[in-house]
């Protein structure tokens, strides 16, 4: 075999993926071949470990193998190469391959994968030419879609078990958001803007005693017989957000007799930062779901309220997307939703702007 063509690749193949994606190993260590060189490819996705010298705990026999560097959290496909006598040059087959570890990470290859990896690799030869460089391309794709395959499958579980945490959502109390209504334009009406009732010794201390939030309501979005409508006020601080639900109920009685009432604020400070909390109210997960959309959209100084009334019917995920489009539809006629088009800039505070919304009567 010609040495000097298998020391070039190894070579090349550290300098790019770092020393301890392939080595040789000690021919005390390979008894099965002792005078054919063995070397460990170690392929990962990760970023390489130049620093990492592999090699060092196999020189010493007395050297432990839990000392620095010698276990990893990386994830690693690792295999045991055997050259044969006459690498490249006058091979007619590959080298031989074994899988060390049937783990990538916490993924099991199955014997499926294996027999993949084993057919892709045999492909991959070239007689006459270096192929571990080959080798190392193809299983990286092949990781990769693995990750691709993993993630998707993740996603799906987490669906599973999301509907399985919303499964009681059939066993809510029907609440229907039309009742009492004698005319239809009801659907459409709007909170009428009155001062709040006296507050309780439990309501939060401000700074300032708040005024009347000018709450505004936006149009209901019907599906299978449940009923979402969102509302929202301009506020300045944190603490002002209790009393705004608070008026909000007093001032429409249907928001009282809910299923749910999702709440999400965000409000900049004085220096600068975001201070923002969210509620679910009932409804798991939809609390923070609809504050990362305010997160998204950069809405600043307002509180975002979405009324649910459950029908009877369940609907899964898709009342994740009611809730949220909701208050984005609210958000935008509002004017917290910069507009990027052309015209005048929209600000941020959606409050300063009058005039928007009839106000709502009871």
């Amino acid at each position: 075999m010609d040495p000097s063509a298998l020391e070039e690749e190894s070579l090349a193949i550290v300098s790019i993926y770092g020393p301890s994606s392939f080595y040789a190993l000690p021919s005390s260590i390979t008894t099965n071949q002792p005078s054919l060189p063995v070397y460990t490819l170690k392929v990962s996705l990760e970023e390489p470990d130049f620093d990492y010298d592999p090699t060092a705990h196999l020189t010493n026999t007395n050297t432990s193998t839990t000392g620095p560097h010698t276990t990893s959290n990386k994830k690693e496909l690792e295999l045991r190469i055997y050259f044969p006598e006459g690498y490249p040059e006058t091979n007619s087959s590959p080298p031989v391959h074994e899988i060390v570890s049937i783990y990538y990470g916490t993924l099991r290859l199955t014997s499926a994968m294996i027999r993949e990896i084993d057919q892709g690799l045999e492909e991959c030869f070239v007689p006459g030419e270096v192929v571990v460089f080959a080798w190392i391309e193809w299983l990286r794709s092949y990781l990769e879609q693995l990750e691709l395959e993993g993630a998707s499958e993740d996603e799906e579980d987490e669906d599973e078990e999301e509907e399985e945490e919303h499964g009681e959502e059939g066993a809510k109390e029907l609440s229907d958001y039309f009742q009492g209504d004698t005319d239809p334009s009801a659907m459409m009406s709007t909170l009428s803007l009155s001062s709040p009732s006296n507050t309780t010794t439990n309501s939060p201390k401000l700074s300032t005693v708040p005024g009347v939030f000018k709450i505004q309501t936006g149009a209901p979005i019907v599906d299978r017989k449940s009923v979402f409508v969102a509302h929202l006020a301009p506020i300045t601080q944190a603490g002002e957000v209790p009393w705004m639900i608070q008026q909000l109920k007093q001032e429409n009685k249907k928001v009282v007799k809910a299923t749910h009432n999702i709440m999400a604020f965000r409000v900049e400070n004085e220096n600068g930062t975001i201070a923002q909390d969210n509620d679910d109210d009932g409804e798991t997960a939809a609390g923070s779901r609809l504050l990362h959309l305010m997160s998204i959209l950069d809405v600043k100084n307002v509180v975002v309220v979405v009324s649910r009334w459950y029908g009877g019917i369940p609907l899964s995920a898709d009342r994740f997307k009611h809730i949220n489009n909701a208050a984005r539809i609210l958000l935008d006629e509002c004017g917290y939703i910069k507009s990027t088009g052309s015209g005048a800039s929209t600000e941020a505070s959606g409050a300063k702007k009058k005039g928007n919304k009839k106000s709502l009567k009871k």
